[in-house]
């Protein structure tokens, strides 16, 4: 018996008629009488006893009605599922973050796709900075990239994913913990002559470093100048120098021995992580999703962060 029988069975129990059940199923009435009757050979019970023109069900035909309903639904719940997969347009998104990015949101967003748009495959690009990323995308290399807004370029659109803030971070030891500010902020004006690990020309914070350091009215003493998160922090933890930090980066390090960190008082030292695409291009399905799951990430992330 298999799910065409079941539905020539439930036929005849709902219209309790032969003849009004084969016109149901738009076969004539013979057939189906004969294939009743061969269900019936195969299961070895009567599915129906008639009573004039009335077609009766036995407690045989009673349990395949109660049961077959259930596995023609799931028959055709499975078949709308598959159809509507099958309409959903396979895509390739070709993205990419610079690596610090990519090490905090990637693995989430990745695992996001896998479990709930196995229809979209993502190529990923994980190498150079925010600049040369955003490069790629105006030279059609990438459909988009996830990087700081500031500053902007002018050929890309941006989408906000969420709002990060550059911190001083100080060495746990150093007298400048003893200046902090009642609200816990600091005055960068107190640090003009102290020594700083900077970060390089090419990446997009040097644009906030140059506007924090313009704003303090003096050039930092460079120890250093790297491209790396991690550098910075171990540059400052050493207690050589003082340094700028992304909030995301004080979640992955225990506060044990890490440097201090402090907001920065009288200037914004904010910025935005965005989605960059092509100026003037319309979004697609994928880059939808991969623009909504950066944002729970980025979230996620912040959630993490602890300011000691």
């Amino acid at each position: 018996m298999d799910l065409k029988d079941i539905s020539y069975i439930l036929a005849v129990f709902n219209h309790k008629s032969i003849s009004q059940a084969a016109q149901s199923l738009y076969i004539s009435q013979p057939a189906l009488s004969q294939q009743i009757h061969k269900i019936e050979l195969q299961l070895g019970k009567p599915l129906f006893t008639r009573s004039g023109h009335t077609m009766l069900p036995t407690a045989a035909c009673r349990l395949i009605a109660e049961q077959g309903r259930k596995l023609l639904t799931e028959r055709d719940m499975l078949m709308h599922a598959v159809h509507h997969l099958q309409e959903t347009p396979e895509e390739t998104l070709r993205f990419g973050m610079s690596p610090f990015y990519a090490r905090h949101l990637l693995p989430g967003i990745l695992k996001h796709f896998q479990q709930n748009h196995p229809q979209y495959t993502l190529n990923f690009l994980d190498r150079g900075t925010s600049r040369t990323l955003e490069q790629d995308v105006i030279d059609d290399k990438l459909d988009c990239c996830l990087v700081p807004m500031y500053p902007a370029h002018p050929d890309l659109d941006y989408l906000l994913i969420g709002k990060e803030t550059i911190y001083l971070a100080v060495p746990r030891e150093h007298p400048l913990n003893q200046l902090v500010a009642p609200d816990g902020t600091i005055d960068i004006t107190k640090t003009r002559d102290e020594l700083f690990i900077l970060h390089r020309d090419r990446d997009k914070v040097s644009e906030l470093q140059n506007k924090l350091f313009a704003y303090a009215g003096f050039t930092p003493r460079a120890i250093h100048s790297t491209s790396g998160w991690d550098v910075v922090i171990s540059f400052v933890r050493s207690g050589m120098c003082l340094g700028t930090i992304t909030e995301l980066i004080i979640g992955d390090y225990p506060a044990e021995d890490m440097p201090c960190y402090y907001p920065i008082q009288n200037i914004d030292m904010s910025r935005h992580f965005a989605f960059a695409y092509r100026r003037g291009s319309v979004l697609t399905p994928a880059m939808e999703q991969l623009l909504e799951i950066s944002k729970i990430e980025f979230a996620r992330t912040k959630a993490r962060t602890h300011i000691k």
